[in-house]
């Protein structure tokens, strides 16, 4: 492939819309606090934790140097060799293309620390930061060993049609940024907490003191709820991905889970189509069958836009 980015990207914090909407609510909120009611003052603090907290989860100014062998953040300094490289996708977990691409907010390199978050750059065309940096990873590489019994299934496929028209791989590890984390909300209700006191140093009317106390209690629970679930998240991810693993060959898609085990035949196969949404739990390529359904979710090492690639050729020529 001809094409290569540039040496350095800078990217640069860009502020949405509704961030700027509510700052000026919260400003406007402490105006007629200033004119008029004192208890304007706890709505403006509270809009403005809304908007602190919005603006912390902003990724800051970065840059991302590429080497011959590796990827260079600053300013953090960290270095990424390509065959480390996790995952590459989009934040809404959507197959990669023309279209796509623009669509998705960030796009998302992972690996074993982290992931780098890229929003739109003005000189960098995404689908073609993927197909390079693809040629680049070792995500399509063959896994020395499968789980069950896939490497029998993989060396009968190989041994029918060559190496080349079979793809094998197997689930990636969790990487700290994949399930969307809990700091955000925590980060609320301890500015919501803050907000409440400064009610009550401040002598603001009791009826204000309790509704703020009541909204403390009510967000405190949320916050309790939802890391509880998000632990139940990452358990049932690790679970399913302990030794899961797929191949597919022009004749079959053969997958290994601990929900899901067996061979289905293209000619099975009557439909397919892309679930995309932020989890990796509730996205993928779903393929109908007779009577029911499969969902390939997003969680192999290859790619979910190449597996998708592969099925839809298959598919093309089974019919």
């Amino acid at each position: 492939m001809s094409w290569h980015p540039p040496d350095e990207l800078r990217f640069h914090t860009r502020i949405p819309g509704g961030l700027i909407f509510l700052a000026v609510l919260a400003a406007f909120s402490a105006a007629l606090g200033w004119s008029y009611d004192q208890g304007w003052y706890v709505v403006a603090a509270v809009i403005g934790a809304i908007v602190i907290v919005a603006w912390l989860g902003l990724p800051g100014k970065f840059s991302l140097r590429f080497y011959p062998d590796r990827i260079e953040h600053r300013p953090s300094g960290r270095h990424v060799p390509y065959d480390e490289i996790t995952e590459l996708r989009l934040s809404d977990r959507a197959i990669i293309d023309a279209n796509t691409a623009q669509q998705a907010p960030y796009f998302v390199i992972g690996h074993s620390r982290g992931c780098f978050r890229l929003p739109h750059h003005s000189s960098v065309d995404r689908l073609q930061l993927y197909q390079w940096l693809m040629e680049k990873a070792a995500l399509l590489a063959n896994p020395i060993s499968l789980p069950g019994r896939l490497n029998e299934v993989r060396a009968a496929e190989t041994n029918d049609f060559g190496e080349k028209q079979v793809l094998a791989t197997m689930a990636r590890p969790i990487s700290p940024g994949e399930l969307p984390g809990v700091k955000a909300i925590w980060l609320f209700v301890l500015a919501l907490f803050a907000t409440m006191l400064v009610a009550i140093f401040t002598e603001a009317k009791k009826d204000t003191q309790a509704g703020l106390a009541v909204f403390f209690g009510f967000m405190f629970m949320v916050a309790l709820i939802f890391s509880a679930a998000r632990g139940g998240q990452r358990r049932a991810l690790n679970k399913l991905r302990e030794s899961s693993g797929l191949v597919i060959s022009p004749r079959s898609l053969t997958m290994e889970s601990p929900a899901l085990k067996g061979t289905l035949r293209w000619a099975e196969v009557k439909e397919t189509s892309i679930i995309h949404k932020r989890s990796a739990l509730v996205s993928g390529i779903l393929l109908k069958i007779e009577g029911g359904q499969i969902l390939i979710g997003d969680h192999y090492r290859c790619p979910l836009t190449e597996i998708h690639r592969r099925i839809e050729a298959y598919l093309a020529h089974e019919k």
